[in-house]
């Protein structure tokens, strides 16, 4: 599980990569290994290299990771590779609240949202256990100056 980092009095980060890092790392080493046994000419061969050396690349460069900033008023949810994938900024002063919810669809799986003043509701993040999912909520509420609550049935 992450941890929140505090960079200041005002600012906080959640850097949610480490678990894939843990898969890449072995996948790098293999593709350095396949590389340094020498590569046959056969094409399923050079494909599951590229392929292994292409999700290696992925895992390593990846960055996922909410980032809350009372100085500049927002909550960043970012997530990037070898190229930009998500990127969210959400005004603090907009927030009404934060929420865990069971994820559409899946069983054992559950999403922490942003509830907005407006009614909007934003996904933060998904497919996680509950206790993480109460943890990072509670926190960011507490952070934010804001209500939390678990919508559950």
């Amino acid at each position: 599980m992450s941890a929140w980092q505090s960079l200041s009095p005002n600012v906080r980060k959640l850097v949610l990569t480490r678990k894939l890092r843990i898969v890449a790392v072995p996948l790098f080493l293999t593709a350095l290994l396949m590389v340094y046994l020498g590569l046959s000419r056969e094409f399923p061969v050079i494909l599951s290299w590229a392929l292994v050396a292409t999700l290696a690349l992925h895992g390593l460069c990846a960055r996922h990771y909410l980032l809350i900033d009372k100085n500049k008023g927002i909550l960043l949810h970012h997530l990037s590779s070898l190229y930009p994938i998500a990127r969210s900024e959400l005004p603090l002063d907009r927030i009404a609240g934060f929420c865990v919810t069971k994820t559409f669809l899946k069983r054992h799986g559950f999403s922490l949202i942003v509830m907005m003043d407006d009614g909007q509701r934003v996904v933060l993040l998904r497919n996680r256990a509950l206790s993480e999912m109460e943890q990072y909520g509670k926190h960011l509420a507490t952070f934010c100056q804001q209500p939390f609550q678990t919508e559950i049935l």
